[in-house]
């Protein structure tokens, strides 16, 4: 496969996104959203990525970059016998097995030291652990147009570095990748859906790498508000 390199001219760039119809239309240009366009590009679609900032400007540039499936979720699914927590470890565990595969120079596995009080406890995590590692196996309020019958056919976006007026992006998929964004960015399309994500707060502390004294991360599932907290080295 030959990969063709050209400098970005954004005049030009502006002109094809403004006069080119597209296969995928993506929103957000976090980790998810340049994935997404990636893999798709990858696969021969005709891709357009708009991001109102700068690449992992929000979000992205403020997790931990850690890759898990979402052992905690593992943890309720069996509590509350919610099978749709399990759907989602199940894909996301999955989805850290494929970019571990495709981008072993980026990711690499980590090990964690999970501190226990007892023999039960320890008996707990470790059952748990167990199934988690088998598991995988197994500006304007309008941003939208749609043709006549509701389907979306193209967005509405102004380039913020020049007085220009708005232009339509035609694409005929659409994919929503703006993190915490998205519900606003649903409503701006749809204003009838309801909303659907609820954000949380995280909290990250860098310390001197010496504290930890080893190359192995560490997690604390107990707290008293009911949060995890992870001890990873950089």
């Amino acid at each position: 496969m030959k990969y063709l390199h050209t400098e970005m001219n954004r005049a030009e760039n502006l002109h094809r996104l403004e006069t080119e119809e597209f296969d995928l239309r993506i929103n957000g240009g976090g980790v998810s959203g340049a994935g997404c366009a990636l893999d798709a590009a990858l696969r021969g679609l005709k891709v357009a990525l708009i991001e109102r900032n700068d690449f992992a400007a929000e979000t992205s540039s403020r997790s931990t970059k850690m890759v898990h499936g979402g052992v905690r979720y593992l943890e309720q699914a069996f509590k509350k016998l919610d099978f749709a927590q399990l759907r989602q470890v199940r894909h996301g565990l999955q989805e850290r097995r494929i970019l571990l595969q495709n981008a072993p120079h980026l990711a690499h596995p980590l090990g964690l030291i999970t501190p226990v009080f007892s023999w039960l406890e320890g008996l707990y995590f470790s059952i748990g652990l167990k199934l988690y590692d088998w598991f995988p196996g197994f500006g304007s309020n309008k941003l939208a147009k749609k043709d006549n019958k509701g389907k979306l056919s193209a967005a509405i976006v102004a380039d913020p570095t020049h007085q220009s007026a708005m232009f339509e992006i035609k694409a005929t998929r659409f994919i929503n990748c703006t993190g915490p964004f998205a519900d606003s960015i649903c409503q701006m399309a749809n204003p009838a859906l309801a909303p659907r994500i609820q954000p949380s707060k995280g909290v990250h502390l860098v310390l001197p790498a010496n504290i930890l004294q080893r190359d192995m991360a560490m997690l604390i599932p107990k707290t008293r508000d009911g949060r995890m907290i992870f001890a990873i080295p950089f």
